[in-house]
């Protein structure tokens, strides 16, 4: 899957994510994923010889017709600020079959304050 945005961005609560359609979808999985390191750019980085695996934070499960969405209610606060994660999008079919998996984007969550007053 191809067109993902946003790709090495800062985010906030409202900032769409988006993809290309994949023929024969009927459900789109985005998947949220956090490193061990923090500042670690990609899932296949090496810190002193040892690989960081990504760690599943959460996921949203998208009709076929949406290849946009904002991060749910039920996503956010599974998110910490200023903590960069990595998110892929995966496309199913009618049995629920994987036909399609994007690399890895990643995005640094910076949430709007309760009470933003605009200052």
């Amino acid at each position: 899957i191809n067109g993902l945005s946003p790709n090495r961005q800062q985010v906030n609560d409202r900032t769409a994510f988006s993809w290309q359609p994949v023929l024969g979808a009927r459900v789109y999985q985005m998947q949220v994923f956090t490193l061990q390191a923090a500042d670690a750019p990609l899932a296949s980085s090496r810190v002193q010889e040892d690989i960081i695996e990504p760690r599943f934070v959460v996921g949203m499960v998208l009709p076929a017709d949406m290849t946009s969405a904002p991060l749910s209610e039920l996503v956010k606060p599974k998110l910490r600020k200023d903590r960069r994660y990595l998110w892929r999008i995966t496309a199913h079919d009618q049995s629920g079959r994987m036909i399609a998996r994007s690399a890895e984007s990643s995005f640094i969550y910076q949430p709007e304050a309760a009470n933003d007053t605009g200052q």
